[in-house]
């Protein structure tokens, strides 16, 4: 079995000459979109909060004489724990999350397997009505939203 596998990754590569951009770009969409922002957050959590623009101050600060110091403070995250406010909105959170993943899970994979074992000639109509259901429910979300009777907990 490994030499066929052998032998298909043979053919790929001489097939996609450019196949480190095909499988680059999803990575660069991903780091740009994904942790970019996850990174930015994670920052700010852990600074030091201030009174000034920015409403925080940098990890990294020179004091007198060249010495660097780097001061990340973890109370954010203490009082996330310690404040019922926070823990029931954060374990709300998760709980929506373990629901919506459920029913996803739920409905796309029979979904994707019924599209699988589709003949060839639905399977374009297949996915175009997947695609087409989804662009729909955001258009309704976008209509609500600038109409301004989107609320907080509503989902599409």
């Amino acid at each position: 079995m490994n030499d066929w596998l052998l032998q298909l990754n043979n053919r790929i590569r001489t097939l996609v000459p450019g196949k480190g951009l095909i499988v680059g770009a999803p990575w660069f969409w991903l780091a740009l979109f994904f942790v970019l922002p996850f990174l930015f957050v994670l920052k700010i959590s852990l600074a030091e909060p201030q009174l000034a623009q920015p409403p925080y101050q940098d990890w990294i600060r020179e004091i007198e004489d060249g010495l660097i110091t780097i001061k990340l403070n973890f109370g954010n995250y203490a009082m996330l724990w310690e404040d019922e406010l926070y823990r029931d909105a954060l374990w709300g959170s998760f709980e929506i999350a373990a629901i919506s993943t459920f029913f996803c899970l739920l409905i796309g994979y029979p979904m994707a397997y019924a599209i699988a074992l589709s003949p060839t000639h639905w399977t374009c109509a297949c996915g175009s009505a997947n695609g087409a259901q989804r662009f729909t429910a955001m258009l309704a979300k976008a209509r609500r939203l600038a109409a301004g009777t989107e609320l907080a907990s509503s989902t599409v």
